[in-house]
């Protein structure tokens, strides 16, 4: 059976059999998450921590995090956990919203809340939370009846139509761009038009389930269409990717979901003026305002034995950044 999950349309040819994230297995006819409520983190933090600069900033959000990953960026900063599985323990979707909702300072169990440090909702971080979607989709609307907020932190790597399916209960996303460059992409398990065409459904959606399909698309799981036989949901992306909506149009429709992206500067990887500008031109073409943070590396996970991004470089890289963008934000420094 095919997972159509992420890009990668992982065989999974039995129950032993695990797709590319370590993650997605077969249950009966079905393939689920094997990570499905198992938390390997659980931590009230500044929103400013997931990034996010431009969205309810000075407050504290619940961020929950499990294991497994679809990509493999060799400076992974959260490698014990992408790399999983591990030791976790097991909350539901209803345990992990009744928390956030205790946290808030909303419920009878409030007592020990700090008054400073009051939760808005709940972000799902740490490692990759789009290899579980179902958990992701099952907490979030539990979150939104207790007027909460949901903050998604991710890659990007999921199928289109499985993102856009997740984003009427999403508030604010922090969606990682590794490159500008297709070739750097696949080179850590990645593929730069999915991570584009979602960021673009992201930025565009204006609260409706049809996010912003075009209603003359044919049905991407239509068997005459051949893409159903190989790239499954390729149709989808490649629609998304040719539309447009000016930044006039999104200011007067406004947004349902804000939108911030990240983008860590690898020494070796992404580090010159020429690969910044390359993945700032490929924003700009979608929104120029969208915040974008400029990050410094530090040794983790293979490249432990790489120096830190230099203060200087990173510094040039957000002024070269700003010639297409608007909201440039260093970080990390």
């Amino acid at each position: 059976m095919i997972c159509r999950n992420c890009p990668h349309y992982c065989e999974i040819k039995d129950a032993q059999s695990v797709g590319k994230c370590g993650v997605r297995k077969l249950v009966g006819d079905e393939i689920l998450p094997a990570n499905y409520g198992e938390i390997t983190s659980l931590a009230l933090d500044p929103i400013e921590k997931k990034p996010l600069s431009r969205f309810r900033p000075g407050t504290f959000i619940l961020s929950v995090g499990s294991w497994g990953c679809n990509m493999t960026c060799p400076w992974c900063q959260n490698e014990a956990i992408s790399r999983g599985p591990v030791q976790c323990s097991v909350m539901s979707p209803k345990e992990v919203a009744a928390k956030a909702v205790e946290l808030s300072g909303r419920s009878g169990n409030a007592a020990n809340v700090s008054w400073e440090t009051l939760n808005i909702g709940v972000a799902y971080t740490y490692n990759e939370p789009l290899v579980a979607p179902e958990f992701v989709r099952d907490t979030a609307k539990l979150v939104r009846e207790a007027g909460l907020v949901n903050v998604l932190v991710s890659n990007g790597m999921a199928d289109p139509k499985i993102f856009e399916s997740l984003l009427p209960y999403i508030d604010a996303m922090n969606i990682d761009l590794k490159t500008g460059d297709p070739e750097k992409y696949k080179s850590i398990g990645g593929n730069l038009d999915t991570v584009l065409a979602n960021i673009k459904s992201a930025a565009y959606f204006v609260g409706t389930s049809k996010g912003i399909t075009d209603e003359n698309e044919r049905d991407p799981q239509d068997k005459d269409d051949p893409d159903a036989k190989t790239g499954i949901y390729s149709t989808r992306t490649r629609s998304i990717l040719n539309f447009k909506r000016s930044p006039e149009e999104v200011a007067r429709i406004g947004r349902s979901c804000h939108v911030e992206l990240t983008y860590l500067v690898v020494p070796g990887f992404n580090d010159t003026e020429e690969d910044i500008k390359q993945a700032a031109k490929l924003v700009a073409e979608i929104d120029p305002r969208i915040p974008f943070h400029v990050t410094r590396f530090f040794p983790a996970a293979d490249m432990k034995n790489v120096m830190p991004t230099r203060i200087d470089v990173l510094l040039r890289l957000v002024e070269a950044a700003k010639q297409y963008l608007t909201d440039v934000i260093p970080g990390n420094i």
